[in-house]
């Protein structure tokens, strides 16, 4: 078996609460280093052309995760993931140039595969395609306050829906509205500001 592939145990021991980290924000860097306990980091940005800089910029960052034992996604770049042996990969809609190169089947082989959807739609169309999901945005968020969030109803459907899949709420959570969405297809949840106001 490669020491790549997505073995049952990378997938069923994932962590229940994730950090979406952005190292181009600076303002967030020190909160970084104050994770602790069995949290995994999604490293992330949202824009595309400055992709070189943010995967210079995460070195640091991927160093500490390794020395800590802590698992961390990378958003899409093969290249990149070959070189820092993430868990996995994050491909969404905005940043899918990687699943444009290689088939996605074969990536499976080698890395979990993560994603972010925004509806029952995109959640049948990339039902088989990906590992692990991150419903967007189940709360209004600091970082996009202009972008509606998910209805109830249609975040619960999603759930049972993937609930072959790990599923992770993603979008203003914070402690207390969390306990609003919990149930037995959800395996936890995503976040910014839960981690740097905690």
């Amino acid at each position: 078996m490669s020491r790549f592939y997505p073995s049952n145990y990378k997938v069923f021991n994932l962590p229940n609460e994730w950090f979406f980290f952005n190292p181009l924000q600076r303002k967030n860097n020190d909160f970084f280093f104050k994770i602790k306990g069995h949290i995994g980091i999604v490293f992330f940005h949202n824009n595309y052309e400055s992709n070189c800089k943010f995967l210079e910029q995460i070195q640091p960052f991927v160093k500490w995760c390794k020395n800590k034992r802590m698992k961390f996604l990378v958003q899409c770049s093969l290249t990149w993931a070959n070189k820092f042996k993430p868990l996995g990969i994050l491909i969404d809609h905005k940043n899918n140039q990687l699943n444009n190169m290689l088939n996605i089947n074969i990536l499976k082989k080698r890395f979990l595969i993560a994603t972010k959807i925004h509806s029952i739609i995109e959640a049948n169309a990339q039902k088989h395609k990906f590992n692990v999901f991150f419903i967007s945005n189940v709360f209004p968020t600091n970082s996009h306050p202009d972008r509606s969030k998910i209805n109830f109803f249609v975040f619960f459907s999603i759930c049972n829906f993937l609930k072959n899949k790990k599923v992770f709420a993603l979008g203003g959570v914070t402690e207390k509205n969390y306990n609003r969405l919990k149930n037995k297809n959800l395996n936890g949840f995503g976040a910014i500001s839960y981690f740097t106001k905690k």
